[in-house]
């Protein structure tokens, strides 16, 4: 429970088929070229009703060409790398995530804490997104995500930019501001007379905080993004997906779940069109198949799909079956 998320009570994450009294082994694989790294956390809590879990050890393995590595022979590299793994403080760094649950159009934004408007967080829900525009002023984006036809490659003109390329028109500027609230203005015709967001429709609220958080990204962080399509139509859709492509492109790991197929055929198109390299896409499909919950979907280097498993985006394919007799 903290600053991404809150899940309630130990015993509410914990899966219903494993007794209270044992402990969870949290354990994620970091590669990088021939090397990778396992590391393992042991959690458990005092009782069920406990908000915060204790790591009661930790375990840290690396591997050369899935040989093992002694620690008492590693690199100094290396030995960095384990110390900050093993680390007691060790956590997400750099990380951006952008709920499913986020702010429609707001009469204003409040101010938010210092520490949040350091890194540019704009917030789980989006709420920060006006302080990190203004904050975020004379920060330059990557080149690969920059519009040409913005007025500079600052934050608020790339905001404003992308705002009007997935909507097909539409500016952002700052509003009035107090000592307790900012505001933000808009419009949807790229013309000179503004309004504020509650008079607009509701995907310029919900997409705003994804391209703010996008556009602040620095190469080597994370940006997770829950249904980004929420209140867009198919075209804004799918740019949307080009431009979370082209923040990958940048440096940055995006992490997406959607259902949307116009989302999945956007990152099609980025490999495509070489904005991003087959290896980089990731298509993962949860189902509830016991025997294989999580299937990768692979992609080729023109962004094709060679097997397409059942009940994967394939609903459009049933109905004009029924509706065309096919």
């Amino acid at each position: 429970n903290g600053r991404y998320i809150r899940l309630g009570s130990y015993r509410e994450v914990l899966h219903r088929d494993l007794p209270l009294g044992e402990g969870v082994d949290l354990a994620f694989e970091v590669k990088y070229g021939t090397k990778s790294g396992q590391v393992h956390l042991m959690l458990d809590a005092e009782d069920g009703a406990s908000r915060c879990v204790n790591v009661k050890s930790r375990r840290f393995e690396l591997f050369d060409n899935n040989e093992p590595v002694d620690r008492t022979k590693y690199t100094q590299e290396q030995g960095l790398l384990f110390d900050r793994l093993d680390a007691p403080e060790y956590a997400l760094l750099n990380a951006h995530y952008i709920s499913a649950d986020r702010l429609g159009p707001q009469e204003f934004f409040r101010w938010a804490d210092e520490g949040l408007r350091q890194d540019f967080f704009v917030g789980t829900r989006g709420e920060n997104t006006a302080e990190v525009l203004r904050e975020a002023r004379f920060h330059t984006v990557h080149p690969s995500v920059a519009r040409a036809e913005a007025d500079a490659t600052v934050v608020p003109d790339q905001a404003s930019a992308w705002l009007g390329y997935v909507f097909d028109g539409g500016k952002l500027k700052e509003g009035p501001a107090s000592e307790a609230v900012l505001t933000l203005l808009m419009n949807s015709d790229n013309s000179v007379h503004y309004v504020r967001p509650v008079h607009m429709g509701f995907g310029y609220s919900y997409l705003l905080p994804i391209l703010v958080a996008g556009l602040v990204a620095k190469p080597g962080s994370l940006l997770i993004v829950e249904n980004p399509e929420a209140h867009l139509h198919p075209l804004a859709q799918s740019r949307v997906g080009e431009f979370l492509a082209k923040v990958a492109a940048a440096g940055v790991q995006v992490y997406v779940e959607s259902h949307s197929e116009h989302i999945l055929n956007a990152f099609r198109l980025a490999v495509r069109d070489t904005v991003l390299a087959a290896d980089d896409l990731s298509v993962l499909y949860f189902r509830r198949d016991e025997s294989e919950p999580v299937l990768r979907i692979p992609i080729d280097a023109k962004g094709g799909i060679s097997s397409w498993p059942d009940g994967f985006f394939d609903q459009r394919l049933h109905d004009f079956q029924r509706l065309f007799g096919v």
